[in-house]
């Protein structure tokens, strides 16, 4: 897959140079590069306080990543008479320059060392490619300033936690993302569920637990309407409990950090109502309850696939001994999971299915529908970013 230029459109070209690796434009000459080719330019002591200043800086400058589609910071470099705004990627690790800017940006550094011959270019690289050189050429700041989310990175395919995470069939996300805020809801709404599972697994009583707290088609009104909040809360089973916690503790934080805590709660609940609509309306089985949070997890992973559709999600290829890593865009593991939900969905109609593939497309019906929303909002406000 290429990447293209935020300005342009046109795919981006690769070339190394003494100083570091950048990703250049052949139409409008903009660039991309990482920051360790910027700290050649700034040096380690400016570069410190330069990564200071973006730490603490909220990513409203309304640009988007070119390798992981997320939106960057501005900030302002200046040596008299000398200034420029730059726009900053700290997923990537990345850097943009404007044409003005890689002009200006060489006057400052003394040196145009970003100058190139088109000509000399041969490779042409992916996102993937981009993102694994930038994560490579990271610097730390010198005091951290916003929380960063403590899952993996750059990992091996041999390193434990991942390999069992990869055994399980589950994807991951390699980047890890700086938030505005700690994802405190994300934490809350996981513990509340493990909490209320836990004790219906474990309480011998789980059936009637079920019975009394899940979601009835043919009683969507039960107890004035609470079974539509407590059957989210409930699961039949730890495997049950433990892939859905664990979709909503790595895609979750982005989407509320993104969102916002209120606008994140009203996809959370719309998400889960949704999923019991369209649950009761088709399912062939009325009598049966349903539980789990998967209707609202699916509205969150449908709101990350379309807000960040380059996100690098690996996930591994196992046969007996053999383990392999694939990186995909998360629109693409998207795509494969909701043709999974059709399939799904069809045996359900047809009673062969225990899984409510019905509640998974409802919900992801609201994720889609908030991104639109946050597009619309962004488009007649001239910014980018959350929905409101």
């Amino acid at each position: 897959m290429e990447i293209s230029c935020i300005n342009c459109e046109r795919e981006l070209l690769r070339q190394e140079t003494a100083q570091g690796v950048f990703w250049g434009c052949p139409g409008c000459g903009s660039k991309a590069a990482s920051l360790k080719m910027l700290r050649g330019l700034l040096g380690a002591e400016e570069m410190n306080g330069f990564l200071h200043a973006v730490e603490q800086k909220e990513p409203k400058s309304g640009r988007h990543c070119p390798g992981c589609g997320r939106e960057m910071r501005d900030i302002e470099i200046a040596r008299n008479p000398h200034k420029v705004q730059l726009d900053v990627c700290l997923s990537c690790r990345m850097v943009w320059f404007d044409p003005e800017e890689h002009d200006q940006m060489s006057a400052i550094a003394a040196a145009a060392v970003l100058d190139v011959d088109w000509n000399e270019m041969q490779r042409r690289e992916s996102a993937d490619h981009v993102r694994r050189e930038a994560r490579r050429d990271r610097t730390p700041p010198p005091r951290p300033v916003t929380y960063e989310n403590p899952g993996p990175t750059e990992f091996d395919s041999m390193e434990f936690l991942p390999l069992v995470i990869g055994w399980l069939g589950l994807p991951i996300e390699e980047e890890a993302q700086r938030f505005k805020q700690r994802p405190l809801l994300t934490w809350g709404f996981a513990a509340l569920c493990v909490l209320v599972s836990l004790v219906a697994l474990f309480s011998g009583e789980n059936g009637s637990v079920v019975m009394a707290l899940g979601f009835i088609p043919k009683e969507p009104l039960r107890y004035g309407g609470i079974t539509l909040f407590s059957s989210i809360l409930v699961h039949g089973s730890l495997w049950h409990l433990f892939t859905n916690m664990y979709f909503l503790l790595v895609f979750g934080d982005n989407v509320e950090d993104e969102l916002g805590v209120p606008w994140f709660l009203a996809l959370i609940v719309l998400s889960a109502w949704m999923g019991n609509a369209i649950h009761a309306g088709f399912d062939p089985r009325p009598g049966i309850p349903a539980v789990g949070a998967s209707g609202a997890i699916s509205g969150i992973l449908a709101y990350y696939a379309f807000k960040f559709p380059k996100a690098s999600l690996a996930v591994m290829f196992r046969y007996v001994f053999i383990f392999k890593w694939f990186r995909f865009p998360a629109w693409v593991l998207f795509l494969v999971w909701i043709l999974l939900q059709l399939v799904t969905a069809v045996a359900q109609l047809g009673g062969q299915s225990h899984v409510s593939a019905l509640a998974h497309l409802g919900g992801a019906v609201v994720g889609v529908l908030f991104w639109a929303y946050g597009r619309f909002m962004a488009a007649g406000a001239g910014v980018s970013g959350q929905v409101a």
